[in-house]
């Protein structure tokens, strides 16, 4: 007959609240209305995945049957890795809908289900290769993040809304939680108050920090469409050609920014620029990294600071704010705009306002 122990360690506690948490989360995102319904599908997926290892976890301890749930205790490990993959390929992609062979990441978790429910326990045979998929995983979502932040600055002209980097961060922190796990599951255990361990205190700070940027993230985000990815695949893999109109093209691209004001547009594409000027955008992007040395988005910001530099210097009224300065010139965000100001100038807005007002 099997024995049920109700009382709760500290580690059991911790691990309900990590539980309750990933399955409320999930909730939250599969019921939520948001324009990126896909990425609210991945990401919920993965709060279903903890919630439900935290579940069976606490279940063995309080029916003390440490094998009743053996066959599926590896099922989550194999299914972390390609729900947060998807989940920012998802976020990459405008528009992003899963392709027929994308189904193929989660066959192994599908398949170890499967065989659970048969009486097939392969968990012990093939439980350590989990660690091994999780890091695949995690190193081809980084290099995906990576890869995109290169397309974002050959094609946008601001990567406010679209900045993924917190993924790289979230990933680097599932990576010390890992580690955790592998030296835990290996070696002895460390315990930190009571029988509490680091990989408990991890995945609580990793719930809720991926809760709150993942359900923050797509309101803000915008993706880049095929049209950006296919003109940034070939910037990122060919050589340009040189041509002896190509400079003066330039100088024609620059007079039209200085006349028009266009770059005060935050959502100024590489695309949108060159239907401008009618030519194609291989050609734009050619005509600025080659000859003006800079990523398009470098190349736009230089005007916006020009020109904040221009209003900071003669302001348009006697009140205008930094933060008017700021919009006006292109910029959506203030960290954006002092870190972006101050490289260029080596001042901050504001030392640079002071600066100019003593003249």
């Amino acid at each position: 007959m099997m024995h049920v122990d109700l009382q709760f360690s500290l580690r059991e506690l911790v691990q309900a609240i990590i539980g309750f948490q990933s399955l409320l989360f999930f909730v939250v995102m599969v019921i939520g209305a948001s324009r990126n319904r896909w990425s609210d599908l991945f990401l919920g997926g993965f709060f279903l995945l903890l919630g439900a290892q935290m579940i069976v976890l606490i279940s063995e301890g309080i029916m003390e049957c440490s094998s009743c749930f053996d066959g599926f205790l590896c099922v989550f490990g194999f299914g972390y890795g390609p729900v947060i993959y998807l989940f920012v390929q998802s976020l990459i992609y405008r528009d992003y809908r899963p392709q027929k062979k994308q189904l193929l990441h989660i066959a192994p978790v599908l398949l170890l289900s499967l065989g659970g429910f048969l009486g097939l326990n392969l968990c012990p045979r093939i439980g350590s290769l989990l660690y091994v998929s999780i890091l695949i995983y995690l190193v081809l979502t980084i290099k995906s993040v990576v890869r995109y932040h290169k397309m974002v600055h050959a094609t946008q002209s601001t990567d406010s809304s679209v900045n993924l980097k917190w993924i790289q961060w979230m990933m680097i922190f599932f990576v010390i939680t890992l580690l955790f796990d592998l030296f835990q599951h290996f070696y002895n255990s460390i315990d930190l108050i009571g029988d509490i361990t680091p990989v408990e205190i991890s995945l609580l700070i990793l719930v809720n920090g991926m809760f709150y940027l993942g359900i923050r993230q797509p309101l803000l985000f915008k993706g880049i469409g095929p049209s950006d990815v296919q003109f940034a695949e070939e910037h990122l893999n060919v050589n340009h050609s040189s041509s002896e109109d190509i400079p003066v093209k330039l100088e024609e691209v620059n007079q039209f920014l200085l006349d028009s004001k266009v770059y005060q547009k935050s959502d100024l594409s590489l695309s949108a620029l060159a239907r401008e000027q009618d030519i194609s955008p291989r050609q734009l992007s050619q005509l600025i990294n080659r000859y003006a040395g800079k990523s398009f988005m470098d190349y736009i910001n230089t005007f916006r600071i020009d020109y904040a530099k221009q209003r900071l210097q003669n302001p348009l009224d006697p009140g205008e704010t930094i933060q008017e300065v700021m919009y006006g010139s292109g910029f959506n965000s203030k960290s954006s705009f002092n870190t972006i100001f101050k490289a260029k100038t080596g001042q901050t807005p504001s030392q640079y306002k002071k600066t100019v007002s003593k003249k």
